[in-house]
């Protein structure tokens, strides 16, 4: 049995087949590639998904610092491959990293439709242990609307909401779930625990 960890790993993926198989084709094609868009909308989830042998990796980009900017443009330099996240693709807002962008294929991360995040929501319930029967369509309908398509902030919400449900307290609202979710630090446990400043499987560069 998968470890719980695993299976919110899996969920933040749901709706991004196209994209994690799009990512990984620039990869095989030896293309770095800068993953850019809002925050929590899952470019750390696709990042852990295609993360590979040799692989240089700077999440969030737009953090790297000037000595990190000449270190990554080194391993450009020399045919290594650079997969990084951020909240832009702009030049203006990349800081220290702006003059390696023309590097780079820049891809789009955009929040899921509705469609996808409801059955994000309702996966990530079940893995929280609220029964598929307890949900109503016009809770979830609701849900959809307050997470606005941001894979993230649905998990945060599902998280807030089956702890309660758990300690018996019945099923939250979902614009409830979300101010306790960000009370509680849900919103940031899973981005926390696979965030890299730099890595790559075979050493920093």
């Amino acid at each position: 049995m998968n470890h719980p960890y695993d299976r919110v790993a899996a969920i933040t993926l749901i709706g991004r087949a196209a994209l994690v198989a799009r990512v990984r084709s620039l990869l095989d094609a030896r293309r770095s590639v800068l993953l850019f868009g809002p925050t929590g909308v899952g470019k750390t989830a696709i990042v852990a998904a295609v993360s590979r042998q040799g692989l240089v990796v700077a999440d969030p980009f737009e953090r790297v610092s000037r000595p990190v900017a000449a270190r990554l443009r080194r391993v450009m330099e020399a045919g290594g491959i650079v997969l990084a996240a951020g909240r832009s693709a702009r030049a203006a807002d990349l800081g220290a990293v702006r003059r390696l962008l023309w590097r780079m294929e820049a891809v789009r991360v955009e929040p899921l439709g509705a469609r996808d995040i409801s059955t994000l929501l309702r996966a990530a319930l079940k893995v929280g242990g609220v029964s598929r029967t307890a949900i109503p369509q016009s809770w979830l309908s609701d849900a959809v609307k307050v997470v606005e398509g941001v894979p993230g902030r649905a998990v945060a919400v599902a998280n807030a909401v089956a702890m309660r449900w758990r300690a018996g307290r019945g099923l939250l609202p979902p614009r409830l779930a979300l101010v306790v979710a960000w009370q509680d630090g849900l919103a940031d446990a899973g981005r926390a625990s696979s965030t890299r400043s730099l890595s790559s499987h075979t050493g920093a560069p």
